[in-house]
């Protein structure tokens, strides 16, 4: 027998609507800041959040067994329906959807304070746009000129004039997309 796929859908968010009424108030309010990662994200954004390496662990439990959190080869992503009503949740409040996206902020911007800035361009150029996206939300922007400025004297070390245009597919489509994340509010001219 077929079964609708709206009802499916319906039947879905109403168990897992059932699921979340169940997690105490300390874990839903993490839940709804986790929901400020637009992509997946590792455990060390789970452990921003808690106190103790034990207290995310515990999250991470909770969350994964009541099918709230999906987990895949060490990366962590809320299940899209949890991830939509948690937002509804966080924009209900706008000091901790700010604070949320903070959270989200710092944990992409790990790359970006290191001593050397290494990885991939397109792994950067992903860390950066979703970078620029939580700073903007949080009301960091002057974070986000410096960060920018950091990376675009790693790219310019990276790229330069005489760089030969990358000839496998995937190597040009690392390079537009780590360019594009960062010209695309405005920047190095040169590198254009």
């Amino acid at each position: 027998r077929e079964v609708s796929r709206d009802f499916l859908k319906a039947l879905e968010r109403d168990l897992l609507e059932r699921t979340m009424r169940h997690l105490d108030e300390v874990h839903q309010r993490k839940r709804w800041r986790l929901a400020a990662h637009r992509r997946s994200f590792k455990r060390e954004a789970l452990e921003k959040l808690c106190a103790t390496e034990d207290e995310a662990a515990e999250l991470r439990s909770s969350l994964v067994t009541r099918y709230l959190l999906n987990s895949y080869k060490g990366a962590l992503a809320l299940n899209p329906i949890v991830r939509e009503i948690s937002l509804t949740h966080l924009r209900d409040d706008p000091a901790e959807y700010q604070q949320a996206h903070s959270g989200a902020a710092d944990y992409h911007m790990r790359h970006f304070k290191a001593k050397q800035i290494v990885g991939s361009q397109s792994k950067l150029g992903e860390s950066f746009a979703e970078l620029r996206y939580h700073l903007v939300q949080a009301r960091r922007e002057p974070e986000l000129s410096i960060i920018g400025q950091r990376f675009i004297e790693h790219l310019k070390r990276a790229i330069t004039s005489v760089s030969p245009i990358p000839a496998a597919r995937e190597d040009l489509d690392e390079r537009v997309g780590a360019l594009e994340a960062l010209l695309g509010g405005g920047g190095a001219k040169g590198l254009e």
